[in-house]
């Protein structure tokens, strides 16, 4: 007589195709002076899927640098010109919620 255990194991990958839901807390204006400093909204999200999804800030400057931060990090606008500034929400499936805005240095 044989006792025949069997064990099944069944791995199931979901299917993650929906953006996060960004929320900004706070906004910039839309002109500064050179060497204005700012502190960058609060960025928070919640997704169906993923528990915590990761918050950036992109600025693309004048000067075609591009810096990233961290919501509520520093920043001086150091040169003239447009700031274009995305606020970026990414799940574990790597699907985004973005918001572009554009500021002005004078």
């Amino acid at each position: 007589e044989y006792d025949c255990v069997t064990e099944n194991i069944f791995k199931y990958k979901v299917l993650d195709e929906t953006k996060p839901v960004l929320v900004i807390d706070g906004e910039l204006e839309t002109v500064y002076s050179v060497n204005s400093s700012v502190t960058m909204p609060r960025l928070t999200a919640t997704d169906d899927v993923s528990q915590s999804p990761e918050t950036y800030i992109t600025i693309f400057t004048p000067g075609y640098k591009t810096v990233v931060l961290e919501s509520g990090d520093p920043y001086v606008f150091t040169e003239k010109g447009s700031y274009v500034i995305v606020y970026t929400a990414r799940d574990d499936a790597y699907n985004l919620a973005e918001k572009t805005v554009v500021v002005s240095v004078e």
